[in-house]
């Protein structure tokens, strides 16, 4: 708050209050004035404080603030009016101080409640404030029913009278529900505090008046009440000067939906009791119907908002059902894509690691065997250095698919590195795995891809063969079949070898 503001607002709330008082020290021909210099300085703190809120506050809460400066400014107005009346006649209700008057109870509800909503981006629900509208239109109405039926006003003037409490309550509900359900919250030393406490002083004093005025008994001036508006209307502007920015709880809309329904049931709770209490007394029958309709509305509003959050329960679940199976879909394909080769789309060595783990663990279980195939494309660096990088891409994809295609289901094909390519064949001896390395090696050939730096003048490709044996590893079967693929490499080239049977039992006796 601003030197300045600070300064206003502080010297307007010190004459309220000074002239409040005064109310009760004065002769009695001069208690009105003093009431109404009380009203009037009450409004102008309201005013000044909420301007400077206004001026203080962010783009997100401006528009709540803007909405209880609205509020003020129309009870500042009311109170010329009525000021007005003073020195003329008072008019029979509803009077344009009436209208104003009223208007600061709606202008202020929707206002806190668009401050709570500008915390967290969410007002309270209109299924929550609904049965609390009913409440106190209930409430008030069966509380004052035999003042209602013996009063000598005007129909208007009744409805009138009977709005201010049903209206000032209400939206004194408006401001605790959105502080039960989370959506503003409150912190000590907050001037959002003062403010609401300033609020619901109002709706008190309201509630005092409507009576009186049904009754014809109030006159202005010397009425214990009359300090409350004052009071509240200061409470109300040194709260808006001092408020911090509003903020919400943790999880407001968790917290709306587990505190949504307390207040609106503490008043359910309170109807009922209170129609217990009529028909003890034996009150009229009108007030305990009035409070019956409240009652059963209540109950309806409660309900339809238990189905509501049942619907949207049921709908966050499904939609987080969705969510969860797009998930999975999208792990499944990531996980899937994570084990291909970039390039060729084969399996690369994450997938051939985890291939091999599966496979030598299921052939040391069943007591089967397998073979390794270990693929080279011959003199492919050279291939590189004369048509470049790019067609040995494709060279290389090219091969990859076609070892792909002519692979039986049961058989795999990894990119094991570079331009080597390896084969699992389960259940397969030495002679089935040379037979379908020479398939391979053959049906490339016979694609006549150009190698210009190849003696055979196409690409070509040698191969390794290796079967597992008893108590051999994986990784001893992949040293013979890399030794395999070595040895044709040395005999020529473009050609298959198979790794022999004795190395292997070597190797395992060595192991052993």
């Amino acid at each position: 708050m601003t030197v300045t503001g600070s300064r206003a607002v502080a010297g307007l709330a010190a004459a309220a209050l000074a002239a409040a008082a005064a109310e009760y020290l004065v002769a009695p021909g001069a208690q009105a004035w003093a009431a109404n210099a009380g009203w009037t300085l009450g409004a102008a703190v309201a005013v000044a404080g909420t301007a400077v809120a206004v001026r203080r506050s962010g783009a997100a809460a401006r528009n709540g603030w803007l909405l209880l400066l609205a509020g003020c400014v129309a009870w500042l107005v009311g109170q010329v009016f009525w000021i007005v009346y003073a020195l003329t006649d008072h008019p029979s209700a509803p009077t344009p101080a009436d209208a104003c008057w009223l208007a600061f109870a709606v202008l202020a509800a929707f206002g806190v409640a668009r401050l709570g909503a500008s915390a967290r981006g969410r007002a309270v629900p209109w299924l929550e404030l609904l049965p609390l509208a009913v409440a106190a239109s209930a409430l008030m109405a069966a509380l004052m029913w035999t003042d209602v039926r013996d009063s000598e006003l005007p129909l208007p003037a009744v409805i009138t009278a009977l709005a201010y409490p049903v209206l000032y309550v209400t939206a004194a509900f408006v401001m605790l529900q959105s502080v039960v359900t989370g959506t503003l919250r409150m912190t000590r030393g907050d001037g959002m505090v003062l403010l609401l406490a300033g609020l619901v002083v109002n709706a008190i004093a309201f509630v005092w008046w409507s009576p009186l005025l049904v009754t014809g008994t109030y006159s202005s001036g010397g009425e214990p009440l009359d300090a409350l508006w004052t009071f509240g209307m200061v409470l109300v502007g040194i709260g808006a000067a001092t408020a911090r920015p509003p903020a919400a709880v943790q999880d407001a809309e968790q917290v709306s939906h587990r505190r949504g329904a307390v207040l609106p049931s503490i008043n359910f709770a309170m109807l009922s009791l209170v129609q217990a209490v009529l028909i003890v007394r034996e009150a009229p029958a009108g007030a305990e119907l009035v409070l019956c309709l409240g009652i059963a509305l209540s109950g309806v509003m409660l309900g339809v908002r238990a189905s509501n959050l049942r619907r949207q329960q049921s709908a966050l679940l499904l939609q987080l059902e969705r969510r969860e199976a797009e998930l999975s879909d999208v792990n499944l394909r990531l996980s899937r894509e994570s084990r291909l080769d970039a390039l060729t789309g084969l399996g690369n060595r994450l997938r051939l690691d985890e291939d091999l783990a599966e496979l030598a663990s299921h052939a040391e279980r069943h007591g089967r065997s397998y073979c390794l195939v270990l693929c080279d494309l011959d003199r492919f660096k050279e291939y590189n250095d004369a048509l470049g990088h790019q067609a040995g891409d494709q060279a290389l994809r090219q091969v990859a698919q076609m070892l792909a295609e002519a692979t039986r289901g049961s058989d795999r094909v990894y990119r094991y590195g570079g331009e080597e390519l390896l084969l699992i064949l389960p259940d397969q001896d030495e002679e089935e795995g040379a037979e379908v390395a020479e398939r391979h090696r053959a049906r490339l050939e016979e694609a006549a891809l150009v190698h210009p730096a190849s003696p055979f003048g196409v690409v070509t490709l040698s191969a390794g063969v290796a079967a597992a044996a008893p108590d051999e590893t994986v990784r001893q079967v992949l040293r013979r079949a890399d030794a395999a693929l070595y040895q044709a490499k040395c005999d020529g080239r473009n050609r298959v070898s198979v790794a022999a049977r004795g190395e292997a039992e070597a190797l395992s006796a060595g192991r052993r």
